[in-house]
């Protein structure tokens, strides 16, 4: 009867050391989105992600409940680096025990499944201790095998860490640029005051443009490394959510004006962005969910028209443009909703409030005493 459970110790034992490398693998190397709600990363997402949400809801400070949040991106990676070591040694300690526990105990006595756990942990992290040792030929290959994957393990998170801080500092470059260019949050109404130029169309254009990249980097990265998304934003008032959120917003306004100088360029801008935030969307397994609260009334419509005219874009039918722009905001609305709501991101108005200070104005006054 021992012999059967040690059989069936070691074929579980190889069969947890396969499924952790799997899932390290697709959530490291693998350059695609990983599927599949039983993967250990899914699982230990679901597990630390829903709890956390919770208690932040519970938090009535807005700034406490941020500052809280800040931690669960970082911690989250290092914790399921963590599990996939925890659990590489625990499947090796079944796969030496289902060997006989063939080792060279200190003392020459009968070793028991803890010398199994001590001998895969100092194996795994190349310890080099010395007083254990495997003794029979299948119990060495192990050994050397489990050896390998430790530093092979190694070498991928030295490789994992900084691949992922770039990738959130690319992200965050281009948030942090729409303080000054679209305000805090970031509106479509401050955006196109800001940059739309009644006598040139380049500060715009090159700035639909700049988001079309962003919006491309975002999706190869976050879709390879969704942790990402869980990073949020250094400053107040500011997050890739909220980003994304002002350029569609920006990009419909000027689809619904049939702005022809910046229509092409809208257009594909509009339609990356987009792209970015369903399949995210998609990836956490959330349904578009429409905005509780109309995020723009008809003093905010007129504000833009007005926006628009200042820029030299002068509308023939003011109704027309609000029901076209209802069509636009109608396909991408509840998409960004839905992420906003399940990030504890909220997503930003059309139109600022009004005597809204930017955060860099905000730190300026403060300093000056103003």
């Amino acid at each position: 009867m021992e012999l059967f459970f040690r059989i069936l110790a070691g074929l579980g034992g190889g069969v947890l050391v396969y499924a952790v490398l799997r899932d390290a693998f697709e959530t490291i190397v693998l350059p695609r989105r990983p599927s599949g709600r039983r993967r250990i990363t899914a699982i230990f997402y679901r597990s630390t992600w829903t709890p956390v949400r919770a208690l932040a809801l519970r938090t009535k400070n807005p700034g406490r409940r941020d500052l809280a949040l800040n931690y669960f991106g970082p911690l989250w990676i290092v914790s399921l680096i963590g599990l996939w070591a925890v659990l590489l040694i625990a499947a090796f300690s079944f796969v030496y025990w289902g060997l006989g526990t063939d080792i060279n105990a200190p003392g020459g006595g009968d070793p028991g499944f803890w010398m199994d756990v001590y001998m895969s942990g100092t194996t795994f992290f190349t310890l080099g201790m010395g007083d254990v040792s495997p003794a029979g030929p299948a119990t060495r290959f192990a050994a050397v095998l489990q050896a390998g994957m430790g530093l092979g393990f190694l070498a991928l998170v030295i490789g994992y860490v900084p691949v992922l801080y770039g990738a959130f500092s690319r992200r965050e470059v281009t948030v942090s640029l729409l303080d000054a260019r679209a305000g805090s949050p970031p509106t479509a109404a401050a955006l196109l005051g800001r940059t739309l130029d009644a006598n040139t169309a380049a500060p715009l254009h090159e700035t639909l443009a700049e988001f079309e990249r962003w919006a491309s980097d975002l999706l190869e990265a976050q879709l390879s490394y969704p942790v990402l998304a869980y990073y949020r934003s250094q400053h107040d008032r500011q997050s890739w959510v909220g980003a994304i959120t002002a350029v569609l917003d920006t990009c419909a306004v000027l689809l619904a004006a049939r702005a022809v100088p910046f229509e092409r360029q809208a257009r594909l801008t509009f339609a990356m962005a987009r792209h970015a935030a369903i399949d995210f969307v998609q990836l956490v397994g959330k349904e578009p969910r429409e905005p509780g609260t109309p995020r723009m009334g008809p003093e905010d419509a007129a504000h833009l028209v007005g926006v628009l005219a200042k820029g030299g874009l002068t509308l023939d039918d003011p109704a027309r443009f609000e029901r076209r722009l209802a069509v636009y905001r109608r396909s991408y609305e509840g998409i960004v909703n839905a992420l906003g709501e399940h990030l504890l991101m909220p997503i930003p108005p059309f139109v600022p409030a009004v005597g809204a200070l930017d955060d860099w104005e905000e730190e300026f006054a403060g300093m000056t005493g103003g």
